[in-house]
């Protein structure tokens, strides 16, 4: 089961992912409800949020998209960067649809330093 987790449309590197995420990963599955988190992720849960609604969000928003990502292209973020009115949009190169796991280093200062400002 967790080679499932290791997939190349979750990594772009998948050497890079973190033994415990996978354990984890399985965890969430086996707990009650837990299959519905992995479910959603298939788009089921994921919709369009009209552009009117986007305008509307005048918080500071950081959208940070692996630039390899498989299941959601960057053209969706970019997109949505440009509707948001407070939006910093930062792509991570060599990244999939986990920049988290594929980049850390960069994904972890970019977020630091919007958390700082």
């Amino acid at each position: 089961m967790a080679n499932r987790f290791n997939s190349p449309y979750i990594l772009h590197k998948t050497k890079n992912r973190d033994r415990n995420h996978s354990l984890y990963s399985v965890a969430v599955i086996k707990s009650p409800g837990g299959k519905n988190a992995f479910q959603q992720g298939k788009g089921s849960a994921v919709s369009k949020i009209p552009d009117e609604q986007l305008q509307k969000i005048q918080n500071e928003t950081l959208l940070i998209w692996g630039k390899d990502d498989q299941l959601f292209p960057v053209v969706y973020s970019e997109r949505a960067s440009k509707i948001l009115p407070n939006a910093k949009f930062c792509v991570i190169e060599d990244a999939g649809h986990l920049p988290l796991m594929d980049q850390p280093e960069i994904f972890n200062t970019l977020l630091i330093d919007f958390l700082n400002k």
